[in-house]
């Protein structure tokens, strides 16, 4: 494995009190140098106490940088909605800004409800990748098809189990993807950010125009919810 970089973790926050501690503990058996971490949470409109539960870990932990920003929008099911898409690119954009782009060699961006493996982010560094994602399921079938795209096709669902036959395990270019994605400081100093029109998807389109290679790995598997 190669020497550490400092890496920033970003993460949105709505609606998801019942996630604090769990996502607290998987933070905790993360597998990287403690020190070489920082944590950046955007709470917005939550009604919940998610807010609340992220103080309060704050307050025991200095590498956490929290804001909160509310939009006033309402909360939208998983679905294909303009104004949905409005809200998360603005509130992605917004968690961004909390990234000390000096001392972050790279931003992790992980919604607070995946389950990783504990060796994730070595895994995805030691691509050394402008952009890079694992793939992402759901009770054992490929989740994120709205966003995962290569060769002018968006991906379908396809069991866990044939990831290997289907795509093989090494990297694979792709036009599009989202979700858990690890992301050069470079590429966001380069002024890279999420679409308020279609956010993932815009943010990989503005990726390839600005010069930058996005791939994803297909024998890295991160979780949407809990393993079933």
């Amino acid at each position: 494995m190669n020497a550490p970089y400092n890496v920033t973790i970003v993460t949105p926050w709505r609606q998801h009190a019942d996630d604090v501690l769990r996502y607290e503990q998987r933070i905790a058996t993360l597998d990287y140098p403690p020190d070489r971490l920082r944590l950046a949470f955007l709470e917005n409109d939550s009604t919940d106490g998610t807010y609340d539960l992220l103080q309060s870990w704050a307050k025991l932990d200095r590498r956490i940088t929290l804001d909160k920003r509310d939009t006033g929008g309402p909360l939208y099911p998983s679905i294909v909605n303009a104004h949905r898409f409005h809200i998360m690119g603005t509130v992605f954009n917004w968690a961004l800004e909390l990234v000390d782009y000096e001392w972050t060699d790279y931003v992790l961006f992980m919604p607070c409800d995946i389950v990783f493996p504990t060796d994730l982010l070595w895994r995805l560094l030691d691509h050394h990748a402008s952009v890079v994602s694992p793939f992402v399921f759901q009770n054992g079938v490929f989740y994120d098809i709205w966003a995962f795209s290569r060769n002018g096709h968006n991906f379908l669902p396809f069991a866990e189990g044939s990831t290997a036959d289907l795509f093989g395990d090494a990297l694979i270019e792709m036009e599009t993807m989202g979700g858990v994605t690890l992301i050069d400081a470079d590429v966001l100093r380069a002024g890279v950010r999420y679409s308020t029109e279609d956010v993932d998807r815009g943010f990989m389109t503005a990726a390839r125009a600005a010069g930058f290679t996005v791939w994803a790995d297909p024998s890295l598997h991160v979780y949407h919810g809990a393993i079933r």
